[in-house]
């Protein structure tokens, strides 16, 4: 059972808790409101500005300020707006809020944007079978279906570094016998940008549902502008995948890189401190090629959610602090249970999550 529920790179979130300035679900809370005149937007940031600068820390850790802030700087106007008519109209709950945001948004981004399916290329063997069982089974096909127009669409090379998909120049017999030019290839996978793991719950996990359903609400109110895009039926879509190498598309996952849309894409690397492999053959302003113009290319709004997470995720500090919990939970419940046996380091996995 505890082997099941770690297929899901969510399982072990605790419970989403409730947004502070709604009564009701996620199902029937307002979501955004229209940007409003200039005046209106300046009077809500002081109001916001006034309110944070008037809150008194818990104790030394307390961080809500910090988080709020990071959100506040990094977010689209409408997002903006939403966050701080929040602010002001629960400004007793700040706390609250910023619990709210890190569980609704920032943990299961992080959580499940470094755990992508994994698709083989070849169909046939019984390997496919083992590995797609840890995906939904509505979704299966889908999976292949989606990488193969994907790698089509962008010319089977790595949308970053324009390496050459591996299995295909074997197919293709490239470079042809006896030639002296190597062609520079690497594994190549479809990456989801909004992760694939936010994709349709069990029905019958009420906390996975419920959670999910927060998730998807959060990410609509301050990222407004994928409203009507996209949803939890609708992951698998060419517009919400990538080409990427192996190497590029963990740190693209883990929101160690991401692409800022500026018409074209300007590469941001979140490194702290060290060098990310990889990141060497990206030119620093990157253009989508099409090459099959029957596959839509990739939503730039969706890489824009992508890029202002990554960003939020480093202003906060929060980004080490979710892989730290996260891996040492799950090598707590290896040392614990190496067969799975016990759900003992699975909630330990799950507290030091609940800490953050």
């Amino acid at each position: 059972m505890a082997e099941e529920e770690d297929r899901d790179p969510l399982s072990p979130l605790p419970p989403v808790p409730h947004h502070p300035a709604t009564t009701s679900s996620p199902d029937s809370s307002p979501l955004s409101s229209v940007l409003p005149s200039p005046e209106r937007y300046l009077d809500l940031r002081e109001q916001s500005e006034s309110i944070l600068r008037n809150y008194k820390r818990v104790d030394p850790s307390d961080d809500t300020t910090h988080v709020l802030e990071a959100f506040l700087k990094r977010l689209s106007k409408e997002g903006q707006m939403n966050l701080m008519t929040d602010l002001v109209s629960v400004p007793d709950k700040l706390r609250e809020l910023r619990d709210f945001l890190v569980a609704a948004v920032l943990k299961p981004m992080k959580m499940a944007g470094g755990h992508p399916p994994n698709i083989p290329d070849s169909p046939p063997c019984d390997a496919i079978e083992e590995s797609l069982r840890t995906i939904h089974p509505s979704s299966r096909d889908d999976q292949v279906d989606l990488k193969d127009k994907c790698r089509g669409r962008d010319g089977f090379r790595c949308v970053l570094s324009g390496l050459y998909d591996f299995n295909r120049a074997k197919e293709q017999r490239y470079p042809e016998e006896g030639s002296k030019t190597q062609l520079p290839c690497d594994s190549l996978e479809c990456a989801h940008i909004l992760p694939f793991a936010l994709r349709k719950f069990e029905e019958n996990k009420p906390v996975e549902k419920r959670n999910k359903a927060w998730i998807w609400w959060a990410l609509r109110r301050y990222f407004p502008f994928i409203q009507g895009k996209i949803a939890s039926d609708s992951i698998n879509k060419p517009e919400n995948a990538i080409t990427l190498a192996h190497v590029l598309h963990v740190s693209f996952g883990n929101f160690w890189l991401a692409l800022e849309p500026l018409g074209a894409y300007r590469r941001r690397t979140y490194e702290g401190g060290f060098k990310l492999v990889g990141t060497e053959f990206i030119p620093e302003i990157i253009t989508f090629q099409q090459h099959d113009d029957s596959v839509p290319m990739p939503d730039p709004d969706f890489l824009r959610l992508h890029f202002q997470v990554a960003e939020i995720l480093d202003v906060s500090e929060l980004s080490w602090k979710i892989d730290v919990a996260s891996r040492e939970g799950t090598r707590m419940r290896c040392d614990i249970a190496p067969d799975g046996s016990t759900d003992i380091a699975f909630a330990i996995r799950t507290k030091m999550l609940m800490d953050i």
